[in-house]
Protein backbone atom coordinates (compact mmCIF):
# COMPACT_ATOMS: atom_id res chain seq x y z
CA UNK A 1 0.00 0.00 0.00
CA UNK A 2 2.95 2.20 1.22
CA UNK A 3 4.25 1.39 -2.64
CA UNK A 4 0.84 2.27 -4.64
CA UNK A 5 0.60 5.70 -2.80
CA UNK A 6 4.32 6.92 -3.60
CA UNK A 7 3.18 6.10 -7.07
CA UNK A 8 0.20 7.84 -6.78
CA UNK A 9 1.95 10.84 -5.63
CA UNK A 10 4.27 10.95 -8.10
CA UNK A 11 1.94 10.91 -10.72
CA UNK A 12 -0.14 14.14 -9.04
CA UNK A 13 0.17 17.53 -9.20
CA UNK A 14 -1.55 18.22 -6.31
CA UNK A 15 -2.92 16.67 -3.35
CA UNK A 16 -6.10 16.70 -1.54
CA UNK A 17 -6.10 15.62 2.26
CA UNK A 18 -8.72 16.01 5.08
CA UNK A 19 -6.26 17.02 7.75
CA UNK A 20 -2.74 18.05 9.02
CA UNK A 21 -2.09 14.63 10.27
CA UNK A 22 -3.21 13.35 6.74
CA UNK A 23 -1.00 16.12 5.16
CA UNK A 24 2.16 14.79 7.51
CA UNK A 25 1.93 11.94 6.75
CA UNK A 26 1.07 11.96 2.95
CA UNK A 27 4.29 14.72 2.34
CA UNK A 28 6.84 11.75 3.64
CA UNK A 29 5.69 9.80 0.75
CA UNK A 30 6.60 12.71 -1.86
CA UNK A 31 8.06 16.01 -0.05
CA UNK A 32 7.63 18.46 -3.22
CA UNK A 33 3.97 17.63 -4.01
CA UNK A 34 1.81 20.34 -3.28
CA UNK A 35 -0.41 19.38 -0.69
CA UNK A 36 -3.67 20.52 0.53
CA UNK A 37 -6.11 20.63 3.23
CA UNK A 38 -9.11 20.24 2.45
CA UNK A 39 -11.34 19.40 5.46
CA UNK A 40 -14.55 17.66 6.00
CA UNK A 41 -17.40 19.88 5.84
CA UNK A 42 -20.82 19.53 7.03
CA UNK A 43 -24.10 22.26 6.17
CA UNK A 44 -24.13 23.96 9.44
CA UNK A 45 -27.05 25.98 8.72
CA UNK A 46 -29.02 22.23 9.00
CA UNK A 47 -27.57 21.76 11.86
CA UNK A 48 -28.51 23.95 15.28
CA UNK A 49 -29.41 23.60 18.49
CA UNK A 50 -33.19 22.67 19.59
CA UNK A 51 -33.65 25.14 21.86
CA UNK A 52 -37.90 23.48 21.95
CA UNK A 53 -36.38 19.79 23.14
CA UNK A 54 -33.45 20.76 25.24
CA UNK A 55 -32.83 17.62 27.07
CA UNK A 56 -33.83 17.89 31.27
CA UNK A 57 -31.73 16.43 33.80
CA UNK A 58 -34.55 13.60 34.27
CA UNK A 59 -33.86 12.31 30.54
CA UNK A 60 -30.22 11.73 30.10
CA UNK A 61 -29.54 10.36 27.16
CA UNK A 62 -26.18 9.22 25.42
CA UNK A 63 -25.65 9.05 21.61
CA UNK A 64 -23.33 7.40 19.50
CA UNK A 65 -24.26 7.68 15.55
CA UNK A 66 -22.34 5.88 12.86
CA UNK A 67 -23.12 2.96 10.28
CA UNK A 68 -22.73 -0.41 12.04
CA UNK A 69 -21.42 -2.09 9.73
CA UNK A 70 -18.18 -0.65 10.04
CA UNK A 71 -15.89 -2.52 12.65
CA UNK A 72 -14.61 0.27 14.42
CA UNK A 73 -17.97 1.38 15.37
CA UNK A 74 -18.93 -1.59 15.95
CA UNK A 75 -16.00 -1.91 18.78
CA UNK A 76 -16.62 1.98 19.80
CA UNK A 77 -20.31 0.50 20.73
CA UNK A 78 -18.90 -2.42 22.79
CA UNK A 79 -16.31 -1.08 24.43
CA UNK A 80 -18.57 2.12 25.82
CA UNK A 81 -21.28 -0.52 26.71
CA UNK A 82 -19.20 -3.32 28.32
CA UNK A 83 -16.31 -0.81 30.16
CA UNK A 84 -18.00 2.51 30.30
CA UNK A 85 -21.31 2.35 30.80
CA UNK A 86 -21.68 0.57 34.04
CA UNK A 87 -19.23 2.97 35.73
CA UNK A 88 -21.54 6.02 34.01
CA UNK A 89 -24.63 4.46 35.31
CA UNK A 90 -23.17 3.78 38.90
CA UNK A 91 -23.16 7.42 39.07
CA UNK A 92 -26.57 8.09 36.80
CA UNK A 93 -29.06 4.98 36.84
CA UNK A 94 -31.27 6.58 34.60
CA UNK A 95 -28.91 7.50 31.70
CA UNK A 96 -30.27 5.54 28.30
CA UNK A 97 -27.64 4.59 25.80
CA UNK A 98 -28.73 5.34 22.16
CA UNK A 99 -26.65 3.57 19.19
CA UNK A 100 -28.33 5.40 16.07
CA UNK A 101 -26.92 3.81 12.45
CA UNK A 102 -27.34 1.61 9.93
CA UNK A 103 -26.94 -2.80 9.65
CA UNK A 104 -26.36 -3.68 13.20
CA UNK A 105 -26.06 -7.12 13.10
CA UNK A 106 -28.94 -9.04 14.57
CA UNK A 107 -26.47 -10.99 16.76
CA UNK A 108 -24.84 -7.81 18.01
CA UNK A 109 -28.51 -6.00 18.89
CA UNK A 110 -29.62 -9.00 20.46
CA UNK A 111 -26.73 -9.24 22.39
CA UNK A 112 -26.19 -5.64 23.81
CA UNK A 113 -30.04 -4.98 24.11
CA UNK A 114 -30.47 -7.78 26.60
CA UNK A 115 -27.48 -7.77 28.90
CA UNK A 116 -26.83 -4.08 28.74
CA UNK A 117 -30.27 -2.41 27.66
CA UNK A 118 -29.35 -0.63 24.65
CA UNK A 119 -31.02 0.50 22.28
CA UNK A 120 -30.59 0.62 19.02
CA UNK A 121 -31.96 2.91 15.71
CA UNK A 122 -31.00 1.14 13.42
CA UNK A 123 -31.11 2.75 9.94
CA UNK A 124 -33.01 6.32 10.23
CA UNK A 125 -33.68 9.18 7.37
CA UNK A 126 -32.42 11.66 9.91
CA UNK A 127 -30.20 12.16 12.40
CA UNK A 128 -31.09 15.20 13.19
CA UNK A 129 -33.85 14.05 15.66
CA UNK A 130 -31.19 12.12 17.66
CA UNK A 131 -29.40 14.63 18.03
CA UNK A 132 -32.07 16.93 19.38
CA UNK A 133 -32.64 14.34 22.05
CA UNK A 134 -29.00 13.88 23.56
CA UNK A 135 -27.82 15.36 26.70
CA UNK A 136 -24.19 14.25 25.11
CA UNK A 137 -22.55 12.96 22.51
CA UNK A 138 -20.28 10.06 22.86
CA UNK A 139 -17.22 9.03 20.22
CA UNK A 140 -15.30 5.95 21.91
CA UNK A 141 -13.89 4.96 18.46
CA UNK A 142 -10.10 2.93 19.22
CA UNK A 143 -9.46 2.29 15.53
CA UNK A 144 -9.64 4.11 12.36
CA UNK A 145 -8.04 6.94 10.50
CA UNK A 146 -9.51 10.21 8.85
CA UNK A 147 -11.55 12.79 10.58
CA UNK A 148 -15.06 11.93 11.38
CA UNK A 149 -18.30 13.25 10.30
CA UNK A 150 -19.99 12.38 13.50
CA UNK A 151 -18.41 14.69 15.64
CA UNK A 152 -19.03 17.57 13.01
CA UNK A 153 -22.82 16.69 13.01
CA UNK A 154 -23.03 16.97 16.92
CA UNK A 155 -20.83 19.97 17.11
CA UNK A 156 -22.77 21.40 14.64
CA UNK A 157 -25.80 20.79 16.49
CA UNK A 158 -25.18 22.22 19.40
CA UNK A 159 -24.05 19.22 21.82
CA UNK A 160 -21.37 18.48 23.80
CA UNK A 161 -18.96 15.74 22.93
CA UNK A 162 -16.63 12.88 24.76
CA UNK A 163 -14.37 11.38 22.31
CA UNK A 164 -11.23 8.95 22.28
CA UNK A 165 -7.85 10.66 21.29
CA UNK A 166 -8.27 8.58 18.16
CA UNK A 167 -12.17 9.75 17.19
CA UNK A 168 -10.91 13.59 17.37
CA UNK A 169 -7.75 12.90 15.56
CA UNK A 170 -7.24 15.33 12.62
CA UNK A 171 -10.10 18.09 14.29
CA UNK A 172 -9.19 21.72 15.14
CA UNK A 173 -11.29 21.60 18.29
CA UNK A 174 -9.61 22.35 21.46
CA UNK A 175 -9.48 19.77 24.14
CA UNK A 176 -11.19 21.14 27.32
CA UNK A 177 -12.92 23.86 25.53
CA UNK A 178 -14.88 22.56 22.70
CA UNK A 179 -14.74 18.83 23.48
CA UNK A 180 -13.84 16.72 25.86
CA UNK A 181 -11.13 13.54 25.54
CA UNK A 182 -10.69 10.79 27.67
CA UNK A 183 -8.87 7.27 26.26
CA UNK A 184 -9.53 4.92 29.57
CA UNK A 185 -12.81 3.77 30.84
CA UNK A 186 -12.71 5.32 34.20
CA UNK A 187 -11.52 8.56 32.73
CA UNK A 188 -14.23 8.31 29.90
CA UNK A 189 -17.09 7.97 32.33
CA UNK A 190 -15.67 10.39 34.22
CA UNK A 191 -15.98 13.30 31.88
CA UNK A 192 -19.66 11.72 30.52
CA UNK A 193 -20.63 12.23 34.32
CA UNK A 194 -19.16 15.76 34.71
CA UNK A 195 -20.96 17.04 31.68
CA UNK A 196 -24.62 15.21 32.82
CA UNK A 197 -24.51 17.14 36.16
CA UNK A 198 -23.41 20.19 34.87
CA UNK A 199 -25.44 21.88 32.32
CA UNK A 200 -23.70 24.95 32.02
CA UNK A 201 -20.56 23.42 31.49
CA UNK A 202 -22.90 21.26 28.36
CA UNK A 203 -23.74 24.52 26.94
CA UNK A 204 -20.83 26.32 26.89
CA UNK A 205 -18.79 23.71 25.48
CA UNK A 206 -21.33 23.21 22.80
CA UNK A 207 -21.76 26.79 21.71
CA UNK A 208 -17.68 26.79 21.71
CA UNK A 209 -17.22 23.71 19.44
CA UNK A 210 -20.60 24.87 16.88
CA UNK A 211 -18.15 28.23 16.47
CA UNK A 212 -15.49 26.48 15.65
CA UNK A 213 -17.63 24.06 13.14
CA UNK A 214 -19.42 26.91 11.46
CA UNK A 215 -16.11 28.59 10.63
CA UNK A 216 -13.55 25.60 9.68
CA UNK A 217 -15.90 22.91 8.32
CA UNK A 218 -18.82 24.54 6.90
CA UNK A 219 -19.89 24.11 3.15
CA UNK A 220 -18.10 28.25 2.76
CA UNK A 221 -15.35 26.59 4.33
CA UNK A 222 -14.94 23.44 2.24
CA UNK A 223 -15.71 26.01 -0.91
CA UNK A 224 -12.92 28.25 -0.18
CA UNK A 225 -9.90 25.32 0.77
CA UNK A 226 -11.08 23.87 -2.80
CA UNK A 227 -10.66 27.00 -4.41
CA UNK A 228 -7.14 27.32 -3.34
CA UNK A 229 -6.78 23.55 -4.36
CA UNK A 230 -7.61 24.15 -7.59
CA UNK A 231 -6.21 27.45 -7.94
CA UNK A 232 -2.42 25.84 -7.97
CA UNK A 233 -3.21 24.02 -11.01
CA UNK A 234 -3.20 26.94 -13.08
CA UNK A 235 -0.25 28.05 -15.08
CA UNK A 236 1.18 31.71 -13.30
CA UNK A 237 1.69 32.93 -16.99
CA UNK A 238 -2.20 32.11 -17.92
CA UNK A 239 -1.24 29.28 -20.35
CA UNK A 240 -3.59 25.99 -20.52
CA UNK A 241 -1.42 24.07 -18.22
CA UNK A 242 -0.08 20.75 -18.76
CA UNK A 243 -2.00 17.23 -17.76
CA UNK A 244 1.24 15.31 -18.20
CA UNK A 245 2.61 14.41 -14.43
CA UNK A 246 5.96 14.67 -13.74
CA UNK A 247 7.47 11.71 -13.02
Amino acid sequence: MRGAERRSCYRAAIAMVCSNIDRDTLRQLHPKLPIFVVPNAVDTDSYHADENHSPSNAEQVLLFQGGMDWYPNRDAVEFFARAVLPLVRAECPNVRFIVAGRNPPAHFVTELSADIGIEFTGTIPDIRPCLSAATVVVVPLRLGSGTRIKILEACAAGKPVVSTSVGAEGLDLEAGKDIVLADDPVGFADSVVALLRDPVRRNTMASSARAVVVERYSLLSLKRSMERAISALAPADGSRASTKASQ
